[in-house]
């Protein structure tokens, strides 16, 4: 039985945006030892990535989509370490075994997670998977942000974000990292 990550499972409909990159087995993260491989290739990691957002939700309508911005990477041996340059937020991003359901709920014209996986190339649960929280500052409010992510190549980064406050209304947005 697969775990939910609440909400998150709305983000999916854009995962055709950017098609999984074609690797030789030897620098695929599917089906290996999450650690050692991403061990292996975290200078490849390491840099600044283009974050382009792909799904954006607010309440569960849709909303126009931000632009793309520059976001900062960096495998600290235990974590990918996500710094956003428009909130100056830094999060930790810590590698988890727990297995992800990307399964739209019902009613959302969004792909489900067989279709993900096609797109990926590999099971979701079969990658790296990440999850992390923090909080920002904005307009004089504190936001919640708590984020998933899968490591489909060492080009590509798929992120799942709920944004919660009490004065704002629930943002969810997908998006796609990509080197």
């Amino acid at each position: 039985m697969r775990r939910s990550i609440p909400c998150l499972a709305f983000c999916l409909a854009v995962s055709v945006a950017v098609p999984a990159f074609a690797q030789s087995e030897e620098t695929s993260p599917c089906r290996v030892d999450s650690g050692a491989w991403l061990s292996a290739h975290a200078e490849a990691l390491d840099g600044f990535w283009l974050d382009e957002t792909v799904l954006s939700t607010m309440d569960g309508m849709p909303m126009p989509l931000p632009a793309p911005e520059a976001a900062g990477i960096e495998w600290t041996g235990t974590a990918l370490r996500l710094s956003v340059t428009e909130y100056d937020q830094t999060y930790d991003l810590a590698l988890t075994e727990r297995d992800f359901a990307l399964d739209p709920p019902d009613g959302v014209d969004a792909l489900d997670q067989d279709a993900i996986e096609v797109l990926l190339g590999c099971p979701v649960n079969d990658l790296p998977r990440f999850v992390g929280e923090g909080t920002h500052m904005r307009d004089g409010h504190t936001i919640t942000r708590r984020l998933a992510a899968v490591l489909a190549a060492t080009t590509e980064i798929h992120i799942w974000s709920v944004y919660t406050s009490p004065s704002f209304p629930t943002i969810v947005q997908q998006s796609v990292l990509n080197q």
